[in-house]
């Protein structure tokens, strides 16, 4: 069905159905049914500050995606292969939903061929390499980008989300400069960013957020 690739997975992220790229990318639908962390929709929708993949999934791939939404064994597939680390655990998954894998499979080659944005990691989302980055960027743990404001760190997922379900921060760094830094609510959000830990901030609009960073009180620039 679908190989070792990012785009595999449905999940909700943030209350949404969505997409897991290597934690969940979102794509917002109309909650219609709901299995345990997992929903059922039909109507696909579009926020005005969701992020580039998840803007790209509603506008281009939400047929697919709702035809899988309304079959629960395909809900059930998606949630089965979640956590697969590897194509022998994605098999089985397989061999218990044979019915849903083609459905599975439509969403994921949509998804593939026409948003390429969704194969790279989002602001706020883990990165070895700027070329990981859909912003060019890495900050040694994190895409990044210079920023002035909230607005301008938003990540891929619905809601400009990262892959941790939270929303990004524009913050002054030590070295005086204002960088986007992930959002977090606890420190399992920062899992993926070694020897940080979620901590209070405060961003460059003035609010008052937490943010993934290595220094207390933050930020150190990542």
């Amino acid at each position: 069905m679908i190989a070792a690739r990012r785009i595999v997975t449905a999940r909700i992220v943030g209350g949404a159905v969505g997409i897991a790229l290597l934690g969940g990318v979102a794509l917002a639908c109309t909650a219609i049914v709901s299995d345990g962390d997992y929903k059922v929709g039909s109507a696909c929708s579009v926020a005005p500050d969701d992020g580039k993949c998840a803007l790209c999934l509603e506008t281009t791939c939400c047929d697919p995606f709702s035809a899988c939404l309304d079959d629960p064994k395909c809900i059930a597939l998606q949630k089965c292969t979640a956590d697969c680390a590897d194509d022998a655990c994605r098999s089985g998954c397989n061999g218990q939903y044979p019915s849903a894998v083609a459905k599975v499979t439509a969403f994921d080659n949509c998804a593939s061929k026409s948003c390429s944005v969704c194969s790279l990691a989002g602001i706020g989302d883990p990165c070895a390499t700027d070329t990981e980055c859909a912003s060019n960027h890495c900050l040694g743990r994190w895409c990044s980008v210079v920023c002035a404001h909230d607005n301008e760190c938003l990540g891929n997922l619905v809601h400009g989300k990262n892959i941790a379900g939270q929303k990004n921060a524009c913050i002054v760094n030590k070295l005086d400069v204002k960088q986007c830094f992930p959002g977090c609510a606890t420190d399992n959000d920062c899992s993926n960013f070694a020897m940080t830990t979620c901590q209070s901030t405060t961003s460059t609009d003035g609010t008052n957020t937490r943010v993934c960073s290595t220094s207390s009180p933050p930020p150190d620039g990542g």
